[in-house]
């Protein structure tokens, strides 16, 4: 899944200063590799090369991580990538694999193959949040309105669903208003339809999805019964694994 516009900007402009400074640290293992020592960075190269006041490579290491928490925060395969950068050393040997490190994750960027990962990642987050609704409505006691935090959530993966299909979409639809606040449901459902990806059949089914979900958030429960967020939640899901 590609990031947003703006997102994606920002990553290649860290990408951009993390070479520049890859550049500067290249130079330094090289001067260091003949007696293997930890590497040292010559003030004067700090002061030419960053802002801070400290070692190339630990603001380097630094900036890598952060890059990968901004992008992957809380996913399992990156959370143990970041702990394998964290625990690399000044040495000559650890700085040839952090240099080795970003140079592929830059390559594998530009190239489009994080994409697919980043669309296991969004899977991944869904089938939670599905997950979590579908134990909001087994939980509460039939005939009390205990389905109307399950069909508030439900809806909410929803909208996030459709965001992303336009923002895959070529060239991506706006998912903002001209005044800059969010679409509702209802003209992302829209947009989508528009562009022919799904037909008028699908779309009426996910406005029936977003009514509910509607009701259910402005506290109209008696518009909507317990059966309906159950075939809600299963057609969701349904429509995430055919669309997304």
């Amino acid at each position: 899944m590609p990031l947003p516009k703006s997102a994606d900007q920002i990553v290649r402009q860290q990408i951009d200063s993390l070479m520049q400074d890859i550049e500067a640290l290249e130079q330094i293992v090289e001067q260091s590799s003949k007696g293997q020592r930890r590497i040292g960075v010559p003030p004067e190269l700090i002061q030419a090369k960053l802002p801070l006041q400290g070692n190339l490579f630990d603001v380097l290491r630094a900036r890598f991580i952060n890059l990968l928490s901004f992008l992957y925060q809380s996913h399992p395969h990156f959370s143990h990538q970041i702990d394998d950068i964290r625990s690399l050393e000044s040495t000559v040997k650890d700085g040839n694999t952090l240099v080795g490190a970003i140079k592929a994750f830059k390559a594998d960027y530009e190239s489009g193959v994080l994409d697919s990962l980043a669309n296991v990642i969004e899977a991944d987050i869904i089938s939670d949040y599905m997950g979590q609704a579908e134990q909001l409505l087994g939980e509460g006691v039939a005939g009390q309105y205990d389905y109307v935090p399950a069909a508030v959530l439900a809806g909410a993966v929803l909208e996030n669903a459709l965001r992303t299909l336009c923002q895959r979409q070529s060239p991506p639809i706006d998912v903002t208003k001209p005044n800059g606040s969010p679409k509702t449901l209802d003209p992302l459902i829209a947009d989508l339809q528009r562009v022919n990806v799904f037909n008028k059949a699908k779309a009426d089914q996910l406005r029936a999805w977003a009514k509910i979900r509607n009701y259910a958030a402005h506290g109209e429960f008696t518009e909507f019964k317990r059966s309906e967020v159950e075939a809600m939640i299963a057609g969701i899901q349904n429509f995430i694994a055919d669309y997304l």
